[in-house]
């Protein structure tokens, strides 16, 4: 057993013995464990090296779980060992849903994404800054820290990061997409309310029992910005990851739910288009620099890559909502 895992349960709950300990398939920058008890209660333990936004992931998750409805698993304890932080939660029951997506009865599905909408409006809601940039955790407050306050320059960086991570998958598209987003800035307007930007809320990202979504994962990393990124990139790694025949019918689930509690935000074509685009470009490659992979089973390299070029493609010359 690892003795991290075991001298992270000793120091966050005295006298606890760990029965087993099993290590996810899939992971991120963090390192995650689940642990089962003597007692047969069912934990997640993550560790990250100390000052690496661990902190800031806690503060967000208690916060999103103090402040709205959406479902986030307690978390038991946070710590520090050896130069690393903990955090110890309790394990969020169901499935991947990822994993079970496209095996789910249509109408269950639709409900999943129209919940997920609804949330993405709950935290649109619950969580706005001074401006844009990287969230941090300051004491007991959540703040971005040196806010940058033009959303266009803003916005330009962010596109031309993620055009930086693209390599040669997608090289020659690059020019294309950077004459778009700089044509397209002089259509946003200048300083939008900045708002909570979870850029990693996906199916991935969440466990589902029973045709219903049982908890959202991974608050690590998180931005602000205009309420209209959020919208679509959600919708990328949600409503078009999975199913084509179905986007549709997913796309209007999810508006729907984001409208049940705030009106979608009022944005011209060319905004739209925009965000789109920015959406697929930040979502074709990961952190590590490969491919992501869409669908489930997922793709192979060869089929990844044409999936986002395809959706490149689209943004670039259509005029899409989200």
């Amino acid at each position: 057993m690892d003795p991290t895992v075991r001298a992270a349960v000793a120091d966050a709950l005295p006298g606890a013995s760990v029965a087993s300990v099993a290590t996810p398939a899939t992971g991120n920058t963090k390192r995650t464990s689940f642990v089962t008890l003597e007692t047969g209660r069912e934990l997640v333990l993550q560790t990250r090296a100390a000052g690496e936004g661990l902190a800031t992931e806690v503060r967000l998750a208690r916060a999103v779980a103090r402040r709205t409805d959406v479902p986030v698993p307690p978390i038991v304890a946070t710590g520090s060992l050896d130069g690393a932080e903990y955090v110890l939660a309790e394990r969020a029951p169901g499935a991947d849903l990822h994993a079970r997506f496209v095996d789910l009865d249509p109408a269950d599905r639709r409900g999943v994404v129209r919940s997920m909408g609804r949330w993405l409006a709950a935290l649109h809601d619950a969580f706005e800054f001074d401006g844009y940039g990287p969230v941090e955790a300051e004491g007991d407050r959540l703040v971005v820290r040196d806010p940058a306050t033009d959303w266009r320059a803003w916005l330009r960086a962010y596109v031309e990061g993620a055009l930086s991570d693209l390599g040669d998958a997608f090289a020659d598209l690059v020019p294309r997409i950077r004459e778009a987003a700089d044509a397209g800035l002089g259509d946003l307007p200048a300083a939008p309310p900045a708002r909570l930007f979870p850029w990693d809320l996906r199916p991935g990202n969440a466990t589902v029992a029973e045709g219903r979504v049982t908890a959202l994962l991974d608050w690590g990393d998180p931005l602000t910005a205009a309420r209209g990124l959020s919208l679509a990139k959600t919708a990328y790694v949600t409503v078009d990851w999975y199913l084509p025949g179905a986007a549709d019918r997913l796309r209007s689930a999810f508006l729907d739910g984001y409208r049940e509690r705030l009106a979608l935000p009022a944005e011209s074509a060319a905004e739209r288009r925009l965000y789109r685009l920015a959406a697929v470009v930040s979502s074709a490659v990961d952190s590590r620099g490969r491919v992501t992979r869409p669908r489930y089973p997922e793709l192979g390299a060869d089929g990844a890559r044409e999936f986002h070029r395809r959706h490149l493609l689209s943004a670039l010359d259509s005029e899409t909502h989200v």
